[in-house]
């Protein structure tokens, strides 16, 4: 079956005197309506298709399996959010969630929003957030159709369940109301679709800017203090952040620091009974948590520990809940005037998070782990914990499956977690496949999380690996500092090594490796593949970030100035050709491959559709191998691929069906 190929067409970059040939650069189209440009994308994608038919049996019976371990109607535990109690609900066959509300416990709930009415035939559909007035009249909602992240604003007024008509600009999808329950206060976008000026919008009169954001190395978030008196606007780069205070009353329109931003200086913040809290990193890489009055009457509460890493707060009456991560691990630790103590949780393998705490001021907390699904706790003033809630996960004996968490040396020494996962009665050491997963970067933590879908894989005698690289912040910030910029090799060395003492240690056949890895993700698994091609059967790919450089010389892009302090600025020398060396895109060389699956969206703002076009072509070219190479770029949808609580399995079943056809024999 002929692959599609792309023409190539003579383009150079030239930068720092080096010349970068780039035939594919007519791949992009900014408009994403270029008839040439969408041919080839479908083109791509009636390949994909015509070659994944044989696994089309597979692929249903993997999708079945997922949508059977859903429950047919969950709802969520109710929360106040000013004079309205909230609940979410789903029912049997509908895709998203309604939002229902009452004014008091006894009341009957009554619809406010649906989902599926909201998103219609659409793809993609996200409700970005959802802004109850204080005097409980008006419901603020934004939408967004095609993953974007560019979201519309609509209003309800609840007295008589109509619609206003009031005109707004596009947003980045926060919103508050103001004390008054006249204004409503959200984000604007610049050209790049980064929110950059705070407006706020009196009913029936034309928007109002407060503050705009001169650096385009940062972007602003919104969001209300605990007490509801403070809009807090959160500005934010990569290593530097600062977060202004706008009373809600109206008493001042100016948007004022709490404290200016230095550069290098990290900290969030939030207030309750006059009481400010704050995470800072100023001397103390793993942060500090301070609290006191005021900007200038804070004392620390919590001192830095290098071997502590502190993520988030959550203010009490009388108390605060702070969340840790210590030896790659989250924990959550209840903090009182005079004395702390940690949660206690069963099992060495979890996840917890503070949940969503409401009006009523309790806490709530959350706790998953790979083979138990989502449940949240109560936690009384003795630090008992009472169920309120646990996911429901029908057709499927949890009991059958085990994770584990262990610790592999990389070329350097350093100890890289691992999580593995794995069905009991189905483990037969060095004989099974094994599908290696990893990120590696921004300091996100890749968290042992619940995911009914992988059973699907675990059931087929699958082992699943969670490679917690450098680059993440699961070790704490030196971990994270020693996978960006100048150390941003370490993140794939981690992931090779990780791959190899996996295989020595009878974790996986040495002929049956799989990785994936999607956006930032997607960078690894282009810069691994170039480096570690003959380690791998197969590759799932998703989303990208593969044409680094080019897109970090391109300042009108979304992302590309925010994240100089993440890849570097290849407008220095010293950064263009370090981050040159591990571009995918400029890497790809005369080599065999695995079989390769790269999924993208049309419509992405984060990893535009041009990077795993272009990449995938160059592979084309390149390559010397008859090993599958697919491109399936979604049309109607952006970074976070199809939506809705069945659909989005559609996706994740031809995945699978992917690595195990290729396990299997049955493909490639």
């Amino acid at each position: 079956m002929t692959a599609p190929r792309a023409a190539q067409k003579p383009h150079v970059h030239l930068m720092h005197s080096h010349q970068r040939p780039d035939p594919y650069h007519w791949l992009r189209d900014d408009e994403r309506a270029d008839p040439d440009v969408l041919a080839h994308l479908q083109a791509e994608n009636d390949h994909s298709a015509a070659v994944l038919k044989a696994n089309a049996d597979l692929e249903a019976q993997l999708y079945g399996e997922m949508r059977a371990r859903i429950a047919p109607e969950d709802q969520s535990l109710p929360w106040w959010d000013h004079v309205w109690q909230l609940r979410e609900r789903t029912l049997d066959g509908q895709e998203y969630a309604l939002v229902e509300g009452r004014r008091s416990e006894e009341a009957p709930w009554q619809l406010l929003l649906d989902g599926n009415q909201l998103a219609g035939d659409a793809n993609y559909f996200a409700l970005g957030d959802m802004a109850l007035s204080p005097d409980g009249r008006w419901l603020a909602y934004s939408t967004d159709h095609n993953g974007d992240r560019s979201y519309s604003v609509h209003l309800v007024d609840l007295a008589s369940g109509q619609p206003r008509a009031e005109a707004f600009p596009q947003i980045s999808g926060e919103l508050v109301w103001g004390a008054d329950s006249n204004s409503l206060y959200y984000l604007t976008l610049d050209d790049s679709l980064l929110p950059y000026r705070l407006n706020r919008q009196v009913l029936g009169q034309e928007p109002e800017v407060l503050y705009e954001e001169a650096d385009n190395s940062f972007w602003l978030g919104l969001g209300e203090s605990r007490d509801r008196q403070y809009l807090m606007l959160s500005a934010a780069a990569t290593l530097t952040s600062e977060v202004l205070m706008l009373p809600l009353d109206g008493s001042d329109p100016v948007p004022r620091p709490f404290w200016p931003r230095r550069e290098g200086i990290e900290y969030q913040l939030d207030r309750l009974h006059d009481r400010f809290v704050v995470l800072s990193n100023e001397q103390a890489p793993n942060f500090k948590l301070l609290t006191g009055s005021g900007a200038d009457a804070m004392t620390e509460r919590q001192g830095h520990d290098p071997e502590v890493l502190l993520e988030d707060f959550d203010l009490l009456d009388g108390a605060l809940a702070l969340t840790e991560r210590y030896q790659g691990q989250a924990r959550i630790r209840i903090l009182w005037d005079q004395h702390d103590a940690l949660l206690p949780w069963e099992g060495a393998v979890h996840d917890v998070w503070l949940g969503h705490s409401d009006d009523t001021g309790e806490l709530v907390v959350g706790f998953q782990s790979p083979v138990q699904p989502p449940s949240l706790y109560r936690i009384e003033a003795d630090l008992s914990k009472t169920l309120l809630k646990t996911k429901p996960v029908p057709n499927c004996d949890l009991s059958q499956y085990r994770c584990q968490r262990i610790e592999v040396a990389a070329r350097d020494g350093a100890q890289v977690p691992v999580t593995l996962m794995w069905r009991q009665d189905s483990f037969r050491q060095g004989q099974n496949p094994l599908l290696i997963d990893g990120y590696g970067a921004y300091g996100i933590s890749l968290d042992p999380g619940f995911s009914q879908a992988r059973f699907s894989l675990l059931d087929r005698g699958f082992v699943l690996a969670v490679a917690h690289i450098r680059g993440g912040q699961e070790k704490g910030r030196a971990w994270y500092e020693a996978g960006r910029r100048q150390h941003k090799w370490h993140s794939f060395h981690d992931f090779i090594d990780v791959t190899k003492a996996l295989v020595a240690k009878g974790w996986g056949a040495a002929d049956q490796l799989f990785c994936e890895g999607r956006s930032a993700g997607g960078l690894l698994m282009g810069a691994v593949l170039n480096e570690a091609p003959g380690l791998y059967k197969g590759a799932l790919v998703g989303v990208p970030f593969v044409d680094v450089v080019t897109t970090m010389l391109d300042d009108g892009l979304p992302l590309t100035t925010g994240e100089y302090d993440e890849w570097g600025n290849p407008n220095n020398a010293s950064d263009y050709f370090l981050m040159l060396s591990y571009s995918p895109y400029d890497n790809v060389r005369a080599q065999a491959y695995p079989h390769i699956y790269v999924r993208s969206g049309l419509h992405d703002t984060q990893v535009a559709y041009w990077e795993p076009a272009k990449w995938v072509a160059r592979l084309r070219d390149l390559k010397t191998d008859q090993h599958l190479l697919l491109l399936e770029t979604e049309l109607e949808v952006g970074h976070g691929g199809l939506s809705g609580r069945y659909r989005q399995y559609q996706e994740t079943a031809r995945d699978f069906a992917f690595v195990i056809a290729l396990a299997e024999g049955r493909l490639g």
